[in-house]
């Protein structure tokens, strides 16, 4: 029962320790770890590098794989390069297994685990900001190895009582009950870091022999899809396909694996006897990795039709605005205002496109009646309901840093500002005939129309920063203008100049266009000021 209770504690201290890490990495790295996968994922190389040095900072495949849905569904990655994030992600996890093998099993650090963990708590406690999160690392990373020596004490006092001598004969039918134990043990730890770092500590004790803790291992590879597939279960299609890719990976590996099994265990050997590594930890270590570098030495080469089959099996059926909303992405309150950001965007190209089209129908002559309008004012009317969308995931986000405070506040005035945009078009648009309209108003009109197109491709290009000066200065101008052209159009209307129906539709025009640009300027502003890193 002590020995029970002993691999339990040394699980749970393991599992804890890796939890902090991860979770104080995280956050000290913070829009580092954005701007890393944004830097350093352009090709299929550099997606799979990238992937797997970012799991061996985090020391978490699981929080590497998470975290690309989230940048996937955000549209701060494409498919394909998520995909090789997580193939390199499957590689950088195995480095837990070195750490065990090499530095857990091979000496006593408890007693130098414990004086980290002071240190760390009262980093943790007496500091803050970095400090205390460097404080929470520490922590986590004495508990590792705290979590390691019970485990080795545990699976020592348990040799005599577990038997594995049954699967002694590593057949087909033993082979797949390993596996299958494998996947159990990954699921209930919900880590294959720590499945493979107790089947390591289960080798060490000579409960179990080599190739039976390679197919231990075989199974808590495919196991550790479990996570991401639970992850994934009402997600955005963004995020069901990088898990699905993340299962596809593993399951292809473990399918090989298991059927080469007795010539993948000689190669292993051979390899680890050219390297002078007889010891069977470091031959288990060895192997998880070599699983991984299979898996991807296989896939990397046919990484796109890899990724388009899994977007043939599960196509796309939001929209372009809504599609990146994924609630699984609210606990990263980075990438979430970056999702936000992004599908704002859409809705203000969606919300400028349609302007345009609907400004150029009613100059043509086109009464608000028409079918075209009516069309016109549906599309807008839909675009509203999804910026309420993109209003009801923004308020579930809660920042924790300055800099997502401040994208925020950029999100909440340029979605106001977008929101007050659109309902100028739908209604006041409508009501004010273009037709015939005094000449002086041409000329504002048109630059209006074309500020719009610039804004659009702006957004579209992400190249808004030359055209928000030019809105600033014409929004200026035009304000001016409204007051000069509103006081002479009365002046001019009582002299009996002007007919009084005319000077109201004039100046109903000039408060539209002043509105419509205020309100564009505004958007841009925030949207260039939610893009500063």
């Amino acid at each position: 029962m002590v020995s029970i209770i002993s691999a339990i504690g040394g699980i749970g201290f393991f599992l804890l320790g890796m939890n902090m890490m991860a979770e104080g990495l995280k956050t000290i790295a913070g829009d580092s770890l954005r701007n890393l996968l944004n830097r350093f994922t352009g090709g299929t190389v550099s997606s799979i590098a990238t992937g797997a040095f970012i799991t061996l900072l985090v020391q978490s495949s699981t929080a590497t794989s998470l975290m690309t849905i989230g940048f996937v569904s955000a549209g701060m990655l494409t498919f394909l390069q998520a995909t090789g994030v997580i193939f390199g992600a499957n590689l950088g996890t195995t480095s837990t297994g070195w750490m065990v093998a090499l530095i857990g099993l091979k000496f006593s650090v408890s007693q130098l685990a414990l004086p980290i963990i002071g240190i760390g708590m009262l980093l943790k406690q007496f500091s803050s900001g970095r400090w205390s999160q460097i404080g929470y690392i520490l922590t986590g990373f004495g508990l590792i190895f705290v979590g390691i020596q019970y485990l080795q004490e545990g699976m020592a006092g348990l040799n005599e009582y577990i038997d594995f001598t049954l699967f002694s004969e590593l057949g087909i039918l033993n082979r797949l009950i390993l596996i299958i134990i494998g996947i159990i043990m990954t699921i209930i730890m919900q880590s294959s870091s720590a499945a493979v770092a107790t089947t390591i500590t289960v080798l060490s004790a000579g409960t179990i022999g080599l190739e039976q803790a390679i197919a231990l291992v075989i199974g808590q590879n495919i196991g550790t899809t479990a996570t991401i597939a639970f992850a994934s279960i009402g997600a955005s299609v963004s995020a069901k396909r990088t898990a699905l890719a993340h299962i596809f990976f593993n399951l292809l590996t473990g399918g090989i694996t298991f059927i080469f099994f007795p010539f993948i265990i000689a190669a292993i050997r051979g390899l680890a006897s050219r390297l002078s590594w007889e010891d069977p930890l470091i031959i288990v270590a060895l192997f998880h990795t070599f699983f991984s570098i299979l898996g991807i030495v296989i896939l990397a080469p046919f990484i796109k039709q890899f990724t388009n089959f899994i977007i043939r099996l599960l196509p796309e059926k939001k929209s372009d605005i809504t599609k990146h909303l994924d609630s699984s992405i609210i606990s990263i309150p980075a990438v979430a205002t970056e999702t936000a950001m992004r599908a704002l965007k859409e809705a203000a190209i969606q919300t400028l496109e349609t302007t345009s089209l609907k400004a150029e129908s009613l100059s043509s002559g086109l009464p608000s009646s028409h079918p075209e309008i009516t069309r016109y004012n549906e599309d807008l009317k839909k675009i509203q309901l999804e910026i309420e969308e993109i209003k009801d995931f923004v308020m579930a986000i809660r920042t924790d840093t300055q800099e997502t405070t401040a994208r925020y506040t950029s999100l909440l005035h340029a979605i106001d500002h977008l929101e007050r945009m659109s309902r100028l078009t739908i209604h006041n648009l409508s009501e004010v005939k273009l037709t015939n309209p005094l000449e002086r108003i041409y000329p504002v009109v048109f630059q209006m129309e074309e500020l719009i197109l610039e804004s659009i491709e702006g957004l579209q290009n992400d190249s808004i920063e030359s055209v928000v000066p030019k809105l600033s200065t014409f929004s200026q101008e035009l304000a001016e203008f409204r007051k000069k052209e509103r006081a002479g159009i009365f002046e001019v209307t009582a002299k009996g100049d002007v007919q009084i129906n005319e000077a109201f539709q004039y100046v109903k025009l000039i408060l539209l266009v002043d509105g419509i640009t205020h309100h564009l300027w505004r958007i841009m502003h925030h949207i260039s000021e939610g893009n500063k890193e």
